[in-house]
């Protein structure tokens, strides 16, 4: 029982000692001393302004872009199985959608149909080609949050060098390559300008794809925390596309989604390169009944104009360049916090 008191009052003066050490120091001339020292310190610099520390580099923003450009361009080379996958990926879905539409007709009652049916699941297959640009930052994330803090460049030379010499190539060769094929075996408007329509919006729409994409992909360490987030957004593109359902059909104050739709974009544009100017008509003498290409897309709500495809081309290229420039946000962000 002594042993037990005893043992209770050593622990209790052991958690006093702290205590007890402070109050003695405060009540020393060495306290007192450091005390006026830091008061007169704190008088003297309080209302002074902190200089933000800047950082230099030892070499220009070209030659940053230049070395950080050739090692992007040298990891495409090195690792050609991702690119000869989605190579392959995209002629062999583009000879299927030749072989399941091929050359379609113009019977009336048929031919919007299938040209719209084709031209919906194309813009879905070119979504899907840009699926792997989610990763195209967080494969490098750690890499980049080292060397950008070490001083070896700048957050910008290494989001540009990615941008033109990965991201946006490779799709706007995939998209070619798919729509050149594709687009002649269905037998879409047989004129040149309209193919150069057709194909230079799907490019505009996987760069606008693959934006959002690598927007979102900075928003998680790796692929599975950004899923969640992708699939309710292009749930809503999908939704408010104008091919399940008639834009002018919505609810009034449901209707400003659509203006956040890429798909919605697209399907405008190449609806009206498609169908603005067609005339289908019975190729039988004794049944004249014809259907307007231009009627269906006034039904539609789809300016068939060179200014409304205009618009859609000019809106499809602000929403990757408003998502890109979100995404180097995001980088310069990612670098300071980790």
């Amino acid at each position: 029982m002594l042993n037990t008191v005893n043992a209770q009052d050593a622990k209790t003066e052991a958690d006093q000692t702290p205590e007890l050490l402070c109050e003695c120091f405060k009540k020393s001339d060495y306290y007192s001393h450091m005390a006026t020292e830091v008061d007169a310190m704190y008088e003297k610099f309080k209302f002074e302004e902190v200089k933000k520390q800047t950082y230099s580099y030892r070499t220009s923003f070209v030659t940053q872009l230049g070395h950080i450009g050739r090692r992007a361009f040298l990891n495409v080379i090195r690792n050609p199985r991702t690119t000869t996958r989605q190579v392959i990926s995209a002629i062999v879905f583009s000879i299927l959608m030749g072989l399941l539409y091929f050359q379609i007709g113009g019977e009336p009652a048929s031919a919007i149909q299938d040209r719209v049916g084709a031209l919906f699941v194309m813009i879905m297959q070119s979504n899907h080609f840009c699926g792997n640009t989610l990763s195209t930052f967080l494969t490098d994330k750690i890499i980049f949050i080292h060397e950008s803090r070490s001083g070896f460049y700048r957050t910008s030379t290494f989001f540009l060098a990615k941008l033109f010499c990965d991201l946006l190539p490779l799709r706007a060769l995939h998209i070619v390559m798919y729509s050149a094929i594709a687009y002649w075996m269905i037998g879409f408007k047989a004129e040149f300008m309209a193919y150069l329509i057709f194909a230079g919006n799907f490019i505009l729409t996987a760069w606008a794809t693959s934006a959002l994409y690598v927007f979102l992909g900075t928003f998680g360490d790796n692929i599975f925390d950004v899923i969640p987030i992708i699939s309710p957004i292009e749930t809503i593109m999908v939704m408010f596309g104008g091919f399940l359902i008639n834009i002018n059909s919505l609810l009034p104050w449901l209707t400003w989604l659509k203006w956040f739709s890429i798909i919605r974009y697209s399907y405008n544009t190449i609806m009206a390169n498609e169908l603005s100017g067609q005339v289908f008509c019975n190729p039988f003498p004794d049944n004249s009944t014809c259907v307007s290409g231009d009627v269906y897309l006034n039904q539609q709500g789809i300016d068939s104009s060179a200014r409304g495809i205009l618009m859609n081309e000019i809106a499809l290229i602000c929403i990757a360049v408003g998502l890109f420039f979100l995404t180097y946000v995001r980088l310069r962000m990612s670098r300071r916090l980790k």
